[in-house]
């Protein structure tokens, strides 16, 4: 099973993180794909304990936001 996650605008980073490494600590065959910047994922996830081969990160640097319209942000936001 593969989770999705968003780590764009997050009020507070210690609890997704803590949240990937129990979800792949805890749970048999999960994969964990993490969206948003690289380095900032990384430098957040530095202190967590987890097999990082079932992490995958996928290195964005646009955000949509409540205010753009889904059309839109599909046609603009390609990153």
């Amino acid at each position: 099973m593969k989770i999705l996650i968003d780590c764009f605008g997050c009020d507070n980073p210690k609890e997704w993180t803590k949240g990937i490494a129990d979800a792949i600590n805890q749970v048999d065959g999960v994969e964990i794909v993490a969206f948003g910047d690289k380095d900032f994922i990384e430098d957040a996830l530095s202190g967590e304990t987890f097999d990082r081969s079932r992490l995958e990160i996928v290195h964005t640097t646009e955000m949509i936001t409540n205010d753009d319209f889904p059309a839109d942000a599909i046609r603009k936001k390609r990153d």
